[in-house]
C-alpha cells in the first residue's frame, strides 16, 4: 500500500508536464500496486455515498463524516481496488485546481482518466458507478465528442434512470420537453435544476 500512495504523489507532481503520455504508465503502476478484489465494494459504495450527496442530493454537498470516511478509506493498509479511487480523486484534485486558477483543462487527459475508471469499474464490479457516468460525460463533451457523450449518458440513465444530473444533462443535449417537465416537477429543489 505504501508503494500505492508513493506512486500516487508521485504522479501528483509530475502531471503537469505529460499527463495523457504519464497517465498511462502511472495509472498501471496504480493497478499493479492495488488488491483486486471483484467482491469487495468498498470504493464502489464510497464512490455511491460521494454520488448520493455531491451529485444526487438536492443540496450538493458532502455530509460532515464523509471526508473522515474517505481519508480512512485512503489509509487502509488492506485496501482493495485501491487504484481505482486514487485515479478518481486524482482527477477530482485536477479539476478543482484548473478551476480555481480559472485554467482550461486537457480534455484529452480528462476523457482518457475517465475512459481508465470507466473500464477498470465495469472489470472489477461490472458495473459502472452512476459519478463515473456523470463525469466521463462531462470529459467527453468538453472534448466535442458529441455522439459518444450521447452514449455515455444514454447507457448510464439506463442503469441510473433516477439520476438527476444524468436527466439534466440528457435535456441539455436533447431539449426534450417531457425530461423538463419531470425534472421541474419531480426535482425542483436539486441544485442542478434551479
Amino acid at each position: 500500500m505504501k508503494n500505492l500512495i508513493t506512486t500516487f504523489f508521485l504522479f501528483l507532481g509530475i502531471v503537469a508536464f505529460s499527463q495523457e503520455k504519464t497517465f498511462d504508465t502511472v495509472s498501471q503502476q496504480l493497478k499493479n500496486s492495488s488488491k483486486i478484489d471483484n467482491s469487495d465494494k468498498k470504493v464502489a459504495n464510497l464512490f455511491q455515498r460521494f454520488y448520493n450527496e455531491a451529485l444526487q442530493s438536492d443540496k450538493g454537498e458532502l455530509s460532515n463524516d464523509t471526508p473522515e470516511i474517505i481519508n480512512k478509506t485512503f489509509e487502509d493498509n488492506n485496501l482493495k481496488n485501491g487504484h481505482i479511487l486514487f485515479v478518481f480523486f486524482m482527477y477530482q484534485d485536477y479539476i478543482s485546481k484548473t478551476a480555481a486558477i480559472g485554467k482550461p483543462t486537457n480534455s484529452k487527459y480528462q476523457v482518457q482518466v475517465m475512459d481508465f475508471l470507466y473500464k477498470e469499474s465495469k472489470e472489477i464490479w461490472e458495473r459502472v458507478p452512476a459519478i463515473i457516468y456523470i463525469y466521463g460525460y462531462e470529459a467527453l463533451d468538453n472534448d466535442n465528442k458529441i455522439e459518444e457523450s450521447a452514449k455515455m449518458i444514454s447507457e448510464g440513465l439506463k442503469e441510473y434512470p433516477d439520476s438527476v444530473p444524468l436527466k439534466v444533462y440528457q435535456y441539455l443535449k436533447t431539449k426534450d420537453q417531457l425530461l423538463k417537465e419531470d425534472l421541474i416537477k419531480n426535482h425542483a429543489n436539486h441544485w442542478m435544476v434551479l
